[in-house]
């Protein structure tokens, strides 16, 4: 992979003598607008029910491409010089990007596919490679998580005026805003207390903003009442407090410090209520968003059970040229979240909201070939057989691309899982390298929401593209990297098994 520096440094170099004549602050500015329009155009995609706007995969990803590029030629603040890549990482990295991109140019895999491949192929690297040279991660993630916030309160202030809870924001007792899919809308705000979080533990002076943002964020995602976003958070919730009280309050005045973090408790612990009222434009909504329409006959909610999913379908655009099935809806008398997490009287499927079966089909199919995009899976959904995604992005890449690939991915998610191990557990680490909670943070809420949701490409959903933003620091070579350490061990077993074989 060390390969593809020498195509950017030439072009990088040519960039530095426009990009090195504007101030830092000017950089730094485009470099947030920049942030700023991928992510608003990420919320502007998810509203296409209300705009009426339908942008496939392959258009959101070539038009993302344009500030992503903006974002790394404004980045280049130093001439370009190769630089040690870890070796692992860097492996498997070309590994996937080469795959998908051969696959991709000659196989019709799907909208958005192609996009993707260049991305990871060439996008991606050259960002990290722009910023492996200057090394002042924190720079990166505060532009971004700020951008991620702004964002979000924009985001909330145009539902509370344009959106409010009503029947025709809610499904089965669950908010969906702008979005059209209630589990949409807790992806928003698992990526929005990624960057809250981050920007609250790093002494900004806006801090009571950054908290206002994670109360907003976890305000709506007890609203959408989505079971893997609450996962995703709740993990987030944890490790923060870990970082929180081991290494932040050890740093700085005890006193401010558990003001801070009592403020921020109270504010996410008053979040539902408040938020509830200003979305609620009457009493009368307000008690539909508590009762999901309680008062109306039982005819009236059978007929929304049925036909919830129907409504959707017309509204929401077709994905991948093929006609797309969301899971089953949930119940009605699923009011809240607390409810939904209710596990008596159901079997693995329902509780997963038919994910299971979507799974099991998957495993029957798939293969090391992959397969092209008219030889899509069909689920039985609602007794329908229809064209769904897998729910799971190891099995999506599994089943289009082969399963080689997909275990590629998996090794580079599980090697960024031990860097986040890393981060958490060790003080000293953390102390040398402060910006690595942005990455934890990310690579939290990629992990569990991947797993469990129809969503693959960084250019597209904002969660995703965090994680690609946060891995940056994991391509510079360290000495103490899980990497080095297991080829050191390995050298030395090597070592004492020939001196034994001497002896």
């Amino acid at each position: 992979m060390e390969l593809l520096q020498f195509l950017y440094i030439t072009p990088l170099n040519l960039a530095y003598k426009v990009t090195g004549k504007i101030p830092g602050t000017v950089r730094h500015g485009i470099i947030g607008v920049s942030f700023f329009l991928i992510i608003a155009f990420f919320l502007f995609c998810y509203s296409s029910v209300q705009t009426g706007i339908l942008i496939d995969y392959d258009q959101r990803g070539w038009l993302n491409m344009i500030p992503l590029t903006l974002i790394i030629l404004m980045s280049v603040d130093r001439p370009m010089k190769a630089i040690k890549w870890n070796p692992f990482l860097s492996i498997t990295w070309v590994i996937c990007g080469m795959t998908l991109f051969g696959v991709c140019l000659f196989f019709d895999i799907g909208l958005g596919f192609f996009p993707f491949a260049v991305c990871v192929l060439f996008l991606f690297p050259c960002l990290y490679f722009v910023w492996n040279n200057r090394q002042d991660y924190d720079v990166l993630f505060s532009l971004v998580a700020k951008a991620m916030v702004v964002n979000v309160l924009l985001f909330f202030l145009i539902c509370v005026l344009f959106c409010p809870i009503s029947e025709e924001t809610m499904v089965s007792g669950r908010y969906m805003a702008t979005t059209g899919n209630a589990n949409t809308l807790g992806t928003i705000a698992a990526a929005a207390t990624t960057c809250g979080l981050y920007l609250v533990l790093q002494k900004r002076k806006a801090i009571v903003v950054y908290m206002l943002a994670c109360e907003i964020a976890i305000s709506l995602l007890i609203l959408s009442g989505s079971r893997t976003s609450l996962i995703s958070v709740s993990l987030q919730l944890g490790v923060f407090m870990i970082f929180y009280i081991r290494y932040y309050m050890s740093e700085h005045d005890r006193l401010k410090a558990m003001i801070r973090l009592c403020v921020l408790l109270l504010l996410i612990l008053s979040c539902l209520p408040i938020n509830t009222a200003l979305l609620s434009r009457n009493a009368d909504t307000a008690a539909y968003a508590v009762s999901d329409g309680r008062q109306t006959d039982q005819k009236q909610a059978k007929d929304h059970k049925n036909t919830d999913k129907a409504d959707q379908r017309e509204k929401k655009p077709a994905k991948n040229g093929q006609q797309e099935t969301e899971l089953p809806s949930e119940p009605v008398q699923e009011i809240t979240i607390l409810d939904r997490l209710h596990t008596q009287g159901g079997d693995w499927n329902q509780l997963s909201s038919g994910r299971v079966e979507i799974w099991l089909a998957y495993l029957q199919n798939i293969s090391w070939k992959g397969h092209t995009e008219d030889q899509f899976v069909e689920v039985a959904v609602e007794s329908t057989q229809n064209r769904v995604w897998a729910h799971n992005v190891f099995l999506e890449l599994a089943w289009r691309f082969g399963i080689g690939l997909a275990l590629v991915y998996l090794l580079i998610t599980i090697y960024t899982g031990i860097y986040m191990l890393k981060c958490v557990g060790s003080k000293k680490f953390y102390n040398m390298h402060p910006y690595c909670v942005f990455s934890v943070f990310s690579i939290i809420s990629f992990c569990v929401i991947s797993m469990l949701e129809m969503v693959i490409f960084p250019l597209e959903r904002d969660f995703i593209f965090l994680y690609f933003i946060g891995i940056a620091p994991l391509f510079q070579y360290n000495k103490k990297s899980p990497w080095h350490a297991w080829k050191k061990r390995g050298i030395e077993k090597i070592t004492a098994k020939r001196l034994r074989n001497r002896n």
